[in-house]
């Protein structure tokens, strides 16, 4: 997208905003990573800027906001306690010069092979993971994380009401804190209470200390180290990053009309992620919840990635000191808020609607990541997925007595590709030929159907037997475009 003055503007308000929004979090997520180091807040800061600068620089998505995330935090925590300060940057420069060789190698492409429900039962498992990994902090002041956590909640309340009943008020109350992030008003509201009422609550310097200038060189330690750790960290790290940013990239394509290049994101994820450990930072993703919030606030190009970084740039080098008054209770109220927003409550509902399956295979994911890991939980949950799809598969077979075809996670991308090609106003897809589907295919036809009503096209489907239209019904997924018969379709 080019830069013009409209472009320039939105940019400018993104990237400012956005930055606003990063600057607690990047202080929360270092916190949690290096827990009991004094360079922590540092290092998230630093992540943010580092990640946040030559990361969307070098990478492929304008509008796309990097740094550090949530759901990086629990295995770069365990690579800290486990390979000690010095192997812990090793594991984010390996996970980085990982990822270039990932993009080098073109397999960017394939994030998109991993199931819908398994990219969100490792979502939920790591939401679960952060949030119950904030009571220590929260007990060392209750009521500070209750009055973060009761205002951050003020937008969300204003949602659902907005939802049930559009209301004026409640939109009105959205608007703001669109322009003011709860997170921040929350925070400023804590540090007074804090001050004036409990002065004695624990806070950010009493754990670490704050950067107060531009952050130096640091020389990597190649000698000394647990590389067994610090490998396995590296290939989690790498894999973690990888998936979050390359689906971070599809939401905000999708928000822009734009279509990025999932390898050459990789490569320039894989920079940013050098370099930011090299300043001591910690490696970051795109990040979904800060780029929908510069993109809905008119950011439109890689300029605004950058503003976001030299802005927290500019609030390190000059107001430092202001950080030395947020107490950690607060910023545990944050990261709860944060992930209460990351779990996906629909996927709950969705049990009994979606094919047993799936639901199946997200909550075996959910689990595995609580208990063990993010990767493990991912690999658990795609082998899972294949043999059910194969017992489903070899089960329907014995009921038709032929081989059905099946339109699930492994081919529907290509499907949808190829069927992005058409140039017609209306295209017609026959169902007829499948037997089965599961939830991922489901939503790229849905997701697929969106994006062709975006360019004045329409996707309509028909032929579907009565299993996969009832699916699509329990979805809500069958408005306007799953018909009968193409005679049917084309009547309408």
């Amino acid at each position: 997208m080019k830069l013009s003055k409209q472009t320039l503007r939105g940019d400018i308000i993104g990237g400012i905003t956005v930055a606003i929004v990063a600057l607690p979090l990047a202080l929360a997520f270092g916190m949690q990573s290096m827990p009991g180091d004094p360079n922590a807040a540092a290092a998230g800061l630093y992540g943010a800027i580092f990640c946040g600068i030559f990361a969307t620089l070098f990478g492929a998505t304008p509008g796309l906001i990097n740094g550090p995330t949530a759901a990086m935090i629990v295995v770069l925590a365990n690579a800290y306690q486990n390979a000690g300060y010095h192997g812990f940057i090793m594991s984010m420069l390996l996970a980085g010069a990982l990822q270039i060789i990932l993009g080098l190698l073109k397999l960017g492409k394939y994030v998109h092979y991993i199931p819908k429900p398994v990219v969100v039962g490792f979502t939920n498992g790591i939401a679960i993971t952060i949030f119950t990994g904030q009571f220590g902090d929260f007990s060392t002041s209750p009521v500070l994380a209750l009055i973060v956590i009761a205002i951050m909640f003020i937008p969300i309340v204003a949602e659902w009401v907005n939802f049930l009943k559009e209301n004026k008020i409640s939109g009105n109350i959205k608007g703001f804190f669109k322009i003011i992030p709860a997170s921040l008003i929350g925070l400023i509201a804590a540090v007074a209470v804090a001050i004036f009422f409990v002065p004695g609550a624990e806070v950010i310097t009493d754990r670490a200390v704050i950067p107060t200038g531009f952050p130096k060189f640091l020389m990597p330690v190649f000698s000394g180290l647990n590389w067994s750790v610090i490998l396995s960290s590296a290939v989690s790290l790498c894999l973690l990053a990888s998936i979050e940013s390359l689906l971070s990239a599809v939401i905000v394509d999708d928000m822009l009309d734009q279509k990025s290049n999932p390898n050459r994101e990789l490569v320039g994820q894989g920079i940013g992620n050098i370099i930011a450990p090299l300043f001591g930072g910690l490696i970051g993703t795109g990040a979904i919840v800060r780029s929908a919030v510069n993109v809905n606030n008119g950011g439109k190009t890689k300029l605004s990635g950058i503003i976001h970084a030299l802005i927290i740039l500019l609030i390190v080098v000059c107001f430092a000191w202001i950080t030395a008054y947020i107490p950690m209770a607060a910023l545990a109220g944050i990261l709860m808020v944060t992930a209460f927003k990351m779990m996906e409550f629909d996927s709950f509902l969705k049990i009994g609607k979606v094919p047993l399956a799936d639901s199946l295979v997200m909550i075996v994911t959910m689990i595995v990541t609580v208990v063990e890991d993010l990767i493990v939980g991912v690999a658990c949950g795609t082998i899972l997925a294949l043999i059910l799809t194969v017992i489903r598969i070899q089960m329907a077979k014995k009921q038709a007595g032929e081989k059905p075809a099946s339109l699930f996670f492994g081919n529907v991308k290509k499907l949808c590709e190829q069927l992005e090609q058409e140039t017609d106003s209306v295209i017609y897809f026959d169902m007829s030929k499948f037997s089965l589907i599961d939830e991922t295919a489901v939503e790229s036809l849905v997701g697929l159907r969106n994006n062709f009503e975006k360019k004045g096209q329409k996707l309509v489907l028909y032929g579907a037997n009565e299993a996969i239209t009832k699916i699509f019904t329990k979805l809500k997924c069958d408005k306007d475009s799953l018909y009968d018969s193409l005679e049917t379709a084309q009547v309408q």
